[in-house]
């Protein structure tokens, strides 16, 4: 099976990104940067497709990769990621072990720090489990999500207007329409865990961003995964917000995107 790294980045002046991330497989890069072009070379024997594009998103930019691959398995990347060595030997073994599995998810590892903690054995994902899963972990046979229009939302993610959650969307949309699914304890990649690019806190943008997210992941659903989140959560934010304020602006979000109201 062929693969695809399907790289997401900013304003790259040139290629040295493949170096640092250690690109050992063709990759298509989006690098968002104020204009358009389109480039096809060879890199260390692999096949790179770099797109610069005038778009802004990072929805737009994994939807664009993911238009421009042509691989039977895509693995989902950001420019702070750096792999390690036979990652794409092993993402095709676990596909080619797991028959039944239409999309991946791996162990990435913080540098100097923690970046999440993972379950000790292979599981299964399903509605909730696919909430913890973030987008750098994820593959996907490519076919699948083309043959069943799965796409990322572009109202979503970082440099848009509800700029969280589009993975869990996305996971959940895999979820609905009974796309295998599942988690791998093995890890392909470290991540260099920098200030935040879209964390601003736990401000009223970011909740009610959040509440759009868990409207798009479930409309019936929608109002419980809020008020579950407002409790969780309570002791990261209560230094920022009140648990009235949470919920008042995660149901301004729900009714927000329930309206189609994505200007907010």
């Amino acid at each position: 099976m062929k693969i695809d790294i399907l790289i997401s980045t900013m304003n790259q002046a040139n290629y040295d990104l493949l170096d640092s991330m250690r690109i050992n497989s063709d990759c298509v890069v989006v690098n968002q940067c104020g204009k358009d072009s389109f480039e096809e070379f060879s890199y260390r024997g692999h096949k790179v497709k770099w797109i610069n594009s005038s778009e802004i998103g990072l929805s737009r930019s994994r939807n664009l990769a993911i238009k421009n691959s042509s691989a039977d398995i895509c693995v989902l990347a950001d420019d702070d990621l750096i792999y390690v060595e036979g990652y794409a030997d092993l993402v095709v073994s676990q596909y080619d072990k797991m028959q039944d599995a239409d999309l991946l998810a791996f162990v990435v590892e913080g540098i100097d720090r923690v970046f999440k903690t993972y379950p000790a054995n292979t599981q299964r994902l399903n509605f909730i489990s696919s909430m913890k899963v973030s987008s750098v972990q994820i593959s996907f046979k490519r076919k699948k999500f083309v043959d069943n229009g799965i796409s990322f939302k572009e109202e979503f993610g970082a440099g848009s207007t509800f700029y969280v959650g589009e993975e869990n969307i996305m996971l959940s949309d895999c979820w609905r329409i009974g796309l295998g699914m599942y988690f791998v304890p093995l890890k392909i990649a470290d991540i260099i865990l920098g200030s935040s690019t879209w964390f601003e806190g736990f401000n009223k943008r970011y909740f009610i961003a959040k509440g759009a997210c868990f409207a798009a992941m479930s409309k019936p659903l929608a109002v419980l995964l809020i008020v579950q989140f407002a409790l969780r959560k309570q002791r990261l934010y209560k230094n920022e917000s009140t648990l009235v304020q949470a919920l008042k602006n995660m149901l301004k979000g729900r009714k927000a995107y329930l309206k189609g109201n994505y200007k907010i």
